[in-house]
């Protein structure tokens, strides 16, 4: 049995012999030692009739160690040394244990001063634990070996370590722009060695000791960035890291820079044949800059680099002073634009006294066969410039400013001078209010303008001595329209309250082209009243879908009627949005001589080698369709436009859908051709829509 008491399995022979009186007996035990027994307890019984012999005998087994170990850090900087420990799992005999370094697959021996090694008993046999002292090599890496050995049972086992030597980094290269500029984008490039390989990174300051920091954008071993500030260098510095630690190194990179805030400084205009000295400054760039102070005009006298002297006697309008400074980092410059004006300009207007006597306003008015007609919604200016102002050439221009009495804004309009007379005519639409006018002078712009307060007023005018030229007509008409209803606004003229409206369906007017028949045949149905000048809204109801109207307005009031104002409109078959309004808006459109309809949209061709798929768009209230294809080598000039000038259907049908498409067969392959379509009806034809295709090349 074992050392734990187990029975060990053994197959047993037997043998017997004779030896002079008696006999010799034996028997033969062959078993196997399974693995983990370490030691056996045998015993031998011989038993007749006289009696019991016994012998027993211990035996110890022979057994390798299971595993062989190594333990120790993985990574030494360099130069460092630290101990490193094989252990050996119980054995009998005993193991003797080797140290080994391996680097580049070549193996040393430690040497035994470096290593020490227990042996003791364990169990039933032997363990063993070996402790080596290792420096680190200059290598980047090595592996340490425990070589573990029984000679008497052929054991040989190992493990193996591998120990990565860390060293902090080095070789650190910085290379860097021999200045910077402003706001021109830089780079540096870092890079360094050292196991394992460290990673670098940069700081950019403004100076060594400041604390504003420059924002860095990283890729690979470049930094690139941007000094935006004012500074007159930058403090870079690199890092690189690894687990061995950190090294730095810093450059002082000079910084330039364009001059700024360029001032031309000098008069704001020129007095001709005056003398005029312009100069330019600037907070200086880095490094210094030279200024240069040019200018357009013919004749002028350098003072220095940044100072010129001129005096004008061309007939020019306006000169230019251009300021530039250059330095290393660039050129920044500065123009200043002067105005060249005549001594003249330089005359105040001046009004004369009770120079408002000599201004005449009234209503506009006509001669109509020897009699004498008022227009009340236009004022007349007339006067005699040289009667109202000191000295005339101080006049460049007149304007006349008119409101009425309870507004707060003027409405100004120029006036047109003829030597010394001056006459306006402007629009006054709200006759039922009183006018006031103001007659403004205005010199040279180093003047200032000079007012003339006019006590004319002008109305309310009184209508039962005077008439209307013509009654003002409403403006702004707009009709929003959907199925069976339509929203229609204008604004009602000021001055005018009453109104008179219609609605008809063009197919109950006489003729298309005249549809203002329509109200000649039928008036206006509605009278309806605004009494402020203001937006008019109404509704249209009960209406048809898909039919076309016109609607009727003019305004009225006890003296006359104004003019018509009219729009067409259609109204629509579905609630869609996705419609071309200015298509569908298309309501008795002339062209030469036809009336055009909504037509296709949207036409597209999907061609084949032999064949083509036409799709479209096909408008609301319009069902009825034309299509055409031709080859385009039959086109004049091969001009898609030249047939379309001579388009005749080939296809005809009618659709109800929205989105339509059409197969063409029969059509040669590697082909161009044009296909063109157009709606038609009843009343007219649509514009005819063309597109050009190719058909695909067989292979």
């Amino acid at each position: 049995m074992d050392q734990d008491g187990n029975k060990i399995p053994a197959k047993q022979t037997k043998m017997k012999k004779a030896v002079g009186d008696g006999f010799v007996t034996g028997s033969i035990y062959s078993f196997k030692i399974r693995e983990g027994v370490r030691r056996l307890f045998m015993e031998c019984r011989a038993v007749n009739q006289v009696g019991v012999a016994i012998t027993d005998k211990i035996v110890n087994i022979s057994y390798p160690p299971l595993n062989v170990k190594i333990t120790g850090s993985q990574h030494l900087s360099q130069n460092e040394t630290q101990n490193f420990t094989c252990s050996v799992a119980e054995s009998n005999p005993a193991v003797s244990l080797s140290w080994f370094v391996s680097v580049d697959d070549t193996l040393q021996l430690l040497s035994k001063a470096d290593i020490e090694t227990v042996t003791e008993p364990s169990g039933y046999g032997w363990t063993a634990v070996s402790r080596a002292t290792v420096t680190a090599t200059q290598d980047d890496s090595f592996e340490l070996v425990c070589l573990a050995q029984i000679d008497s049972l052929g054991f040989r086992g190992e493990a193996n370590h591998r120990v990565d030597i860390h060293r902090m980094p080095d070789h650190l290269l910085l290379s860097s722009p021999q200045v910077l500029v402003k706001d021109l984008e830089a780079i540096i490039t870092c890079s360094a060695e050292g196991n394992p390989l460290p990673s670098t990174s940069m700081t950019l300051a403004s100076s060594a000791s400041e604390s504003i920091i420059i924002p860095v954008r990283q890729d690979g071993k470049s930094f690139s960035f941007l000094v935006t500030e004012f500074t007159e260098q930058v403090h870079a510095t690199c890092t690189a890291t690894n687990s061995a630690g950190s090294v730095s190194k810093y450059v002082d990179i000079p910084v330039i820079y364009p001059a700024r805030e360029l001032t031309i400084n000098g008069p704001a205009y020129l007095i001709r044949k005056h003398k005029a000295v312009f100069s330019c400054d600037a907070i200086e760039g880095s490094p210094q800059s030279i200024l240069n102070l040019t200018t357009n005009a013919d004749q002028y006298e350098h003072l220095g680099q940044d100072e010129i002297s001129l005096a004008m006697t061309e007939d020019t309008k306006e000169i230019i002073v251009s300021c530039a400074a250059t330095n290393m980092a660039g050129t920044a410059s500065a123009e200043k634009h002067i105005t060249v004006y005549d001594e003249d300009d330089l005359k105040q207007p001046d009004l004369q006294a009770d120079s408002a006597k000599n201004v005449d306003i009234q209503y506009g008015t006509d001669v109509v066969s020897r009699k004498r007609i008022v227009h009340i919604t236009e004022a007349v200016v007339r006067g005699e410039l040289d009667k109202i102002i000191k000295d005339t050439t101080a006049v460049k221009k007149v304007f006349l400013k008119y409101k009425t009495i309870d507004a707060q804004v003027w409405t100004e309009s120029e006036i047109d001078m003829a030597e010394n007379t001056f006459s306006k005519i402007v629009e006054i639409p709200e006759f039922c209010k009183a006018y006031q006018f103001q007659i403004l002078f205005q010199g040279s712009a180093l003047t200032v303008p000079v007012e003339l307060e006019l006590d004319t007023v002008l109305g309310p005018a009184d209508l039962t001595s005077t008439q209307l030229k013509q009654v003002p007509e409403v403006t702004e008409l707009k009709i929003s329209y959907g199925i069976l209803a339509a929203e229609v606004e204008w604004r009602q003229p000021s001055c005018v309250s009453g109104y008179k409206y219609a609605l008809y369906n063009l197919e109950d007017c006489p003729d298309e082209e005249e549809f203002q028949d329509c109200f000649v045949d039928f008036g206006l149905e509605t009278v309806g009243y605004e009494e402020a000048a203001g937006v008019v809204r109404i509704s249209l109801s009960e209406l048809e879908s898909c039919m076309e109207y016109v609607f009727m307005v003019r305004s009225f009031n006890s003296y006359g009627e104004s003019s018509l104002v009219t729009q067409k409109f259609r109204t629509r078959e579905t609630n869609s949005t996705d419609i071309d309004l200015n298509n569908f808006g298309t309501v008795g459109h002339q062209v030469d001589g036809k009336t055009h309809i909504p037509t296709l949209t949207h036409l597209k061709v999907l061609p084949g080698s032999e064949s083509a798929i036409i799709s479209w768009a096909q408008p609301e209230c319009f069902p009825e369709f034309e299509l055409q294809i031709v080859e385009l080598d039959l086109c004049q000039d091969r001009q898609a436009e030249s047939c379309v000038r001579d388009f005749s259907a080939d296809v005809y049908d009618l659709t109800d859908a929205y989105e339509n498409s059409h197969q063409v067969d029969i059509l040669d392959a590697c082909t161009e051709y044009v296909v063109m379509g157009r709606t038609t009806g009843d009343i007219g034809d649509g514009e005819v829509r063309a597109e050009t295709f190719l058909t695909h090349c067989s292979l």
